[in-house]
């Protein structure tokens, strides 16, 4: 039940916004890693405030033309921010890291204007919000580029939750339907921002008083009818899975592991070690029996205790179903990623169960408690601190995750193409090795593109070693499993331009790869030096040009251009 509002201290306002700078300072620095470089890089749209309308009538990877990226994301918000942060510094990162941090810190004041306005004492709101701001869970969430969806939502749903209870208080009907636009506005923004948000009116309903129930409907209804009329609008359906799951399971392994993923959700919001960029979970029941087991005691030990303290705490009880019902999205497995447990789906969530532990502590009276809550907020810094230097980079990252887990499939092919970047052709050809092995298992989720990448990532090697006729092999094999991917036609194209003396049978790869990639730059840098070869010099230099308009940041492209350039003329 909804009580009168406690008194917000705006110097706990300070605190909070001092903390989440404290915590998330190092993360300003880091590279664009992972899902960052088609997200940022490749992504031509964000790169004008003018193309901004186009986000909420296209999918987030309309852009893209590799399957690989055609997905059930409807998240104009996402867009949006990148093309504020490229406006702000292009492809510099910082700017895109600084306005994570910045919806993450909207996100921490809104925690504790929500338990605030929840009658939540504003010491143990205070406790909470600072708990929230520096928990390590959230370095993914925070520290990542390309899982800005996640600050964005929660900032927006913890607005919106906000402004919906502010409106139960007035007596001013004017100022009630003031705070449930407010609210509706920023549910949509929520939605907009990323699905989950679709859980905030079972949330609202769980707080707010019965007679308030139907006066919130209204507008929570709409605002959702809204939403879905939309996303069906641009992509044509509501629901589909985003990748394709290739190993065989029955209705009890996926009930299962539903229930081992929802185990280790809780040990990660209450115990964040370890911490890794891929949770790998085997599929079947019998390749993780034991784990899974443990899980579900976990979870009925959970239950337990929220039955026996169900009278001496009675609002912890709201809050532990609001941690099932942010979270229940996430279970829809087939349709979110071949990891079946990720670190940033705790970004909302977690809200219930430090609201849980603040007015636990408020409740117990125990000063100890209290000191213990604020020693627990100073060792959550320093290992959120810690945390951050994970994401620094693609290559720490990979490292991290491999080290606690070497079959992770695809930053074994991440690592693979790092390692071959750097020239190291025997550490490229062992990530290889072992990803094949891991395929080859069959004990884990794989996506429809990963034996793909695996053909490409064997080519190329066997290319950089001049084996031509085993990676045209390897390239043709790729072409088959994805006949509409640039990368092998370009690939192709680089052997006939080391094989072939007319540059006619590589221009004819290299067109195809840029009819289907157009925002390959590295199909645009073998094309010119294709023309090069040809004779063709301006062209060549049109090609170069194009691949450093795509990638501003491309070496080789401008390395050659360069010497085109400064070539005195006959």
């Amino acid at each position: 039940m909804l009580m009168s509002a406690s008194m917000i201290r705006y110097r706990d306002l300070l605190i909070i916004v001092a903390l989440c700078v404290v915590a998330y300072a190092n993360s300003l620095g880091g590279a664009f890693i992972w899902d960052d470089e088609i997200q940022v890089i490749h992504n031509t749209r964000i790169r004008s405030l003018a193309n901004i309308p186009e986000a909420f009538t296209k999918s987030v990877f309309d852009f893209a033309t590799d399957r690989q990226y055609v997905t059930n994301f409807y998240r104009p918000v996402q867009m949006v921010v990148y093309a504020v942060a490229y406006s702000m510094g292009q492809l510099s990162p910082t700017p895109y890291h600084a306005l994570s941090l910045l919806f993450h810190i909207l996100a921490s004041l809104l925690v504790y204007l929500i338990l605030v306005q929840l009658a939540i004492p504003a010491s143990g709101a205070l406790l909470a919000a600072a708990l929230f701001a520096v928990h390590p869970i959230h370095t993914e969430a925070v520290s990542w580029i390309a899982a800005v969806p996640e600050v964005t939502c929660g900032a927006f749903y913890f607005a919106a939750l906000w402004a919906f209870l502010k409106s139960i208080s007035p007596k001013n009907q004017s100022a009630r339907i003031a705070w449930m636009v407010a609210g509706g506005t920023f549910y949509l923004a929520a939605l907009l921002s990323k699905e989950m948000a679709i859980t905030l009116p079972v949330v609202l309903l769980l707080f707010a008083p019965r007679t308030q129930r139907k006066a919130l409907l209204a507008p929570v209804a709409g605002v959702t009818a809204v939403y879905l009329a939309l996303r069906f609008h641009v992509l044509g359906f509501l629901l589909a899975s985003a990748s394709t799951t290739n190993v065989r399971a029955d209705w009890v392994d996926w009930t299962t592991l539903a229930m081992h993923a929802f185990g280790d959700y809780i040990r990660l919001v209450l115990i964040p070690f370890p911490l890794t960029a891929y949770h790998l979970l085997p599929v079947r029941l019998e390749d993780r029996l034991w784990p899974t087991l443990f899980g579900l005691i976990g979870v009925l030990a959970v239950g337990a205790l929220a039955w026996v303290f169900r009278k001496r705490f009675r609002e912890g009880l709201p809050w532990l179903a609001s941690f099932v019902v942010m979270l229940a999205p996430v279970f829809y497995l087939k349709g979110i990623s071949a990891a079946f447990v990720s670190e940033r789906y705790l970004y909302i969530p977690s809200l219930a169960v430090v609201a849980l532990g603040g007015a636990w502590i408020v409740r117990s009276g125990s000063k100890h408690a209290m000191w213990a809550g604020w020693l627990l907020v100073a060792l959550f810094t320093g290992l959120t601190i810690q945390r951050n230097q994970a994401w620094q980079d693609g290559e720490t990252l990979y490292r991290q995750a491999l080290a606690n887990n070497p079959e992770i499939l695809q930053f074994q092919l991440n690592e693979s193409a790092i390692q071959k970047a750097r020239g190291d052709e025997a550490g490229a050809r062992a990530s290889m090795e072992v990803a094949a092995r891991v395929m080859a298992s069959g004990k884990y989720s794989q996506i429809d593109t990963d034996r793909f990448r695996l053909e490409i990532a064997l080519g190329a090697s066997e290319a950089a070693a001049r084996n031509f006729p085993q990676a045209t092999v390897h390239f043709m094999t790729a072409q088959q499993l994805d006949p509409s991917s640039e990368w092998s036609y370009l690939y192709l194209g680089g052997i006939a331009i080391e094989t072939e003396p007319d540059s006619s049978h590589a221009l004819e790869y290299l067109n195809t790869a840029i009819r289907l990639g157009p925002s390959n730059e590295m199909a645009r840098y073998y094309q010119g030096v294709a023309l090069f070869n040809a004779g063709r010099k301006a062209e060549a230099v049109a090609a170069f040009r194009e691949a450093l308009r795509i990638n501003p940041d491309y070496r080789d492209a401008r390395v050659q251009l360069t010497a085109i350039e400064q070539t005195p003329k006959p």
